[in-house]
């Protein structure tokens, strides 16, 4: 069975934790002066961040924030790209990842370098939460 949306925010609640953790990327975030919203679907988790704020906040679920850049993909689309299997610029060119408006899409592709680093502990959260089966079953679905 691939993750559930509880199992999705606890991972991805880790990730986005240690992000507000680490000052560079909270900079980075803060001087976007922007709120962005990730919506992923099957199964569904939204994650916003706002950066209008200092120090920029993230809200888990549902919120009444009104983001100017909503990021929405399937669940096994935003896993094949923390595994490092896919690339966001060839996701959004192929439709799997859909920024909105799209006059932001380079926006958002020019801050995917500042999660890399970040992004290299989601198959580490994985297995120290024992959900690495559900994260193979994911890739095998893709």
């Amino acid at each position: 069975m691939a993750l559930s949306s509880e199992q999705m925010y606890d991972v991805v609640g880790e990730l986005f934790d240690a992000f507000m953790d680490d000052p560079k990327m909270v900079s980075t975030a803060r001087k976007t002066n922007i709120i962005m919203q990730y919506n992923f679907f099957d199964p569904t988790v939204k994650i916003t961040i706002d950066g209008t704020v200092d120090p920029p906040t993230i809200t888990y679920g549902d919120t009444d924030l009104k983001p100017a850049v909503t990021i929405s993909m399937q669940g096994k689309v935003a896993h094949q790209f923390m595994m490092g299997k896919a690339n966001a610029a060839d996701l959004f060119m192929k439709k799997k990842i859909k920024v909105a408006p799209v006059s932001q899409a380079m926006k958002y592709i020019k801050l995917v370098p500042m999660f890399l680093g970040l992004l290299k502990r989601y198959p580490e959260v994985l297995k120290e939460k024992g959900l690495e089966e559900e994260g193979r079953q994911w890739l095998s679905e893709a």
